[in-house]
C-alpha cells in the first residue's frame, strides 16, 4: 500500500514545525537564561612611606541588581570603623585608601564585606600582610 503524497506532504510539514518550533524555543531559553549573581572584591597594597602604610580596597558589584554593602576593616585583629551603606548599581566599582601607622612590624589587614540584607554574615574576606 502507498501513502498518499498529500499524507507525505502533511507528516513533512508537521515535522518541520516540531523542528522550528524546538529551535525557536531553545533560542529563547538561551537568551534569557539567568545566571547567579556576584561580588568581587580585593585588597591591593598602595603607596607607602617612613610613618604610613596604605591599601587599596574594591568591591565590583556583579549582582545583577543594586546592592548595599557595609566594609569592616581589621587591623592586626582591632577593628575600625566600618563604612557602611556603600550602594552599588550593578556592574559598578567602589575603592577606598586605607592609611594605617607603619609600626617596623607585619600589618595583617583584613576587610570583610557584608550585604545590607544579611547584616550578621560575612558575604566575601580579603586579607593582605604587609611586612614592616
Amino acid at each position: 500500500m502507498q501513502i498518499p503524497k498529500w499524507m507525505v506532504a502533511i507528516i513533512a510539514g508537521m515535522v518541520a514545525v516540531v523542528i522550528v518550533c524546538g529551535y525557536v524555543t531553545a533560542q529563547q531559553a538561551a537568551a534569557h537564561q539567568s545566571s547567579p549573581g556576584f561580588t568581587q572584591a580585593w585588597i591591593l597594597p598602595g603607596s607607602s612611606d617612613s610613618t604610613t602604610v596604605s591599601v587599596q580596597i574594591g568591591i565590583q558589584n556583579q549582582e545583577q541588581m543594586t546592592m548595599i554593602y557595609t566594609v569592616d576593616i581589621q587591623e592586626n585583629g582591632v577593628k575600625n570603623t566600618p563604612l557602611s551603606y556603600i550602594i552599588l548599581v550593578n556592574n559598578t566599582t567602589w575603592t577606598y585608601t586605607a592609611h594605617f601607622p607603619r609600626t617596623g612590624s607585619s600589618i595583617n589587614i583584613i576587610a570583610n564585606i557584608y550585604r545590607a540584607d544579611q547584616p550578621n554574615t560575612v558575604y566575601r574576606t580579603v586579607n593582605l600582610t604587609i611586612n614592616g
